[in-house]
C-alpha cells in the first residue's frame, strides 16, 4: 500500500491525535501488516508516513530519557526543552510566592518593552518547595536541573543517592526519592515536595505534596536496611 501525505493534517499534533496515536499503537502491533496506515486511519487526518516519523520521535525520546540525556530549557529547539519550559511556567504561579512572580513578570515586560537582551529571572522555587524529587534519569538530568534551578546539594541527594542505588529506573526514581527523603525524616508538617519527571511524547510531569503531618519511617520503606550508609561520597562530586 503507498504511504503517501495527501490529506494530511500537518503540523504540530494534538493531545487528542496523541492519545489516538498510544491507542492506536496498543491494537495494532509491530507485525501488523500496513501498520502505520492501520494507525494513521484510527487516528484521522494524518498521513502513514507523518505516523511513522511521529512513531520514530517516540522512540528518539524514549532513547534520550533512558540514557540520561534529557535536553533542557536553554535548549528552546528541543521538544524536552519545551516540555520543561512549560511545565515550569505553568506551575511557577500556583506555587511560587507573589514577589517571586512579580520579579518573573516584571523581568519579562522589560524584556519585551525596553531590551530584549534583558537576562530572564528565573524564579527562585526554593521558596516554594522544601524537597525535591528529581527524574534520576542519569547524572546529566540532575546536573543541569541543579544548576537551572539553582539548587543546594542537599536538594539533589536523594536522586543522586537513588541513581547510586538503584540505577536508571526511569520516572519511577521520583517514588524512592521520595521514600528517601522519609527514611531521613526530613518530612516535617507543612513541608512541600515537588516531585518532578520525564516521559516519551515528550511529556514533562509534576507532582506537588504538602504533609499533613511529620513523617515516620515506614516498615516498608525500601531504604530501611540501608538508610545508614547514605548519603554516599561520589567521585564525580570531588
Amino acid at each position: 500500500m503507498a504511504q503517501g501525505s495527501s490529506g494530511s493534517n500537518s503540523g504540530k499534533w494534538t493531545i487528542q491525535e496523541n492519545k489516538a496515536f498510544e491507542k492506536a499503537l496498543a491494537v495494532f502491533d509491530k507485525d501488523t501488516p500496513d501498520r502505520w496506515a492501520n494507525v494513521a486511519r484510527a487516528i484521522g487526518g494524518r498521513s502513514p508516513d507523518e505516523v511513522k516519523k511521529h512513531y520514530e520521535i517516540l522512540v528518539e525520546d524514549i532513547m534520550y530519557i533512558e540514557s540520561g540525556r534529557v535536553p533542557f530549557p536553554k535548549y528552546r529547539t528541543t521538544r524536552g526543552g519545551t516540555a520543561l519550559k512549560v511545565n515550569i511556567t505553568t506551575l511557577g504561579p500556583l506555587v511560587l510566592p507573589f514577589s517571586e512572580q512579580l520579579l518573573f513578570f516584571t523581568t519579562l515586560i522589560a524584556r519585551k518593552l525596553i531590551n530584549q537582551k534583558i537576562k530572564p529571572y528565573l524564579p527562585d522555587f526554593k521558596l516554594a518547595f522544601n524537597h525535591f524529587c528529581i527524574h534520576a534519569g542519569g547524572r546529566a538530568v540532575i546536573d543541569e536541573l541543579e544548576k537551572n534551578l539553582k539548587l543546594e546539594p542537599v536538594h539533589v541527594e536523594a536522586s543522586r543517592m537513588t541513581l547510586h542505588r538503584f540505577g536508571n529506573i526511569s520516572s519511577s526514581s521520583i517514588w524512592y526519592e521520595l521514600a528517601y527523603i522519609e527514611a531521613k525524616r526530613r518530612v516535617k508538617r507543612v513541608d512541600k515536595v515537588w516531585q518532578i519527571a520525564f516521559g516519551s511524547g515528550f511529556k514533562c510531569n509534576s507532582v506537588v505534596w504538602i504533609a499533613l503531618r511529620d513523617v515516620e519511617l515506614s516498615a516498608h520503606n525500601p531504604w530501611l536496611d540501608c538508610m545508614e550508609k547514605y548519603p554516599v561520597e561520589l567521585a564525580y562530586n570531588n
